[in-house]
């Protein structure tokens, strides 16, 4: 793949959960389901693959994943039982939230953008994934700066969870009073990329687990080291 596209003069909008943080969503997932089967169809499987996961239920609001959890369990996705879900789901997620760490390739990616002065932003359809973020940007360098941008990106609110995945997109970056055409997105979730396209931005689809996963025109990688941030945006394969 060759490296020699630069996407400078560009705000780099990243992606939390999946592509620094190194979230239990999919645990809380499956045994958020297999409680919920447990009561209601105890004969279903409960068991979602990390295909699944980040085709259906990854980087979507919380209420859409559980739909789309139990669709792929065969159940009807009626209001009562997504909302059960939901709520069963956000409970063993914070039981284990604390556990979260940043990927190694996610730290040092951070502290490189931080070194350069990259134009970094955050987004995020999870209501803890900036607060759990907050806590550990303190350890890196630059991190007051990082801290500083990543407030500004995700407003009073600290996520996007409330509203499509395009609308936030779109809402950081005029946080930043950038045209979406001019910020790149890097994010592990097909549907952040495909809503990252969707508004004009310029996404990276981050492969953690080699899944094959791709959109058109959207180079792929397997870890954040093989993105270079510099001052005044990001060193980016081409697709």
């Amino acid at each position: 793949m060759s490296r020699a596209a630069t996407g400078e003069g560009t705000l780099v909008v990243l992606d939390i959960d999946g592509t620094l943080l190194d979230t239990p969503h999919l645990p809380a997932w499956r045994r958020g389901l297999a409680r919920v089967l447990g009561d209601h169809a105890p004969d279903r499987s409960a068991e979602i693959s990390v295909e699944q996961y980040h085709r259906h239920v990854a980087g979507r609001p919380r209420q859409v994943g559980a739909a789309a959890a139990l669709g792929i369990a065969g159940l009807d996705p009626t209001p009562e039982l997504v909302e059960e879900l939901a709520v069963v789901k956000q409970e063993l997620f914070l039981e284990q939230a604390e556990e979260t760490v940043l990927f190694p390739d996610a730290r040092d990616f951070l502290d490189a953008a931080a070194r350069e002065g990259t134009p970094v932003a955050f987004c995020t359809a999870s209501r803890n994934a900036g607060e759990l973020l907050a806590k550990r940007l303190p350890g890196l360098d630059g991190g007051d700066w990082l801290l500083d941008r990543l407030h500004q990106s995700l407003g009073p609110h600290g996520h996007y969870g409330d509203v499509p995945r395009p609308e936030a997109l779109r809402r950081v970056a005029r946080a930043w009073n950038w045209s979406p055409d001019r910020c790149v997105l890097v994010d592990d979730a097909l549907s952040g990329v495909l809503a990252g396209q969707e508004v004009g931005m310029r996404p990276v689809l981050l492969d953690r687990f080699g899944l094959g996963v791709a959109a058109p025109g959207c180079p792929v990688v397997a870890t954040l080291d093989e993105l270079r941030p510099l001052p005044g945006g990001l060193r980016l394969p081409v697709a």
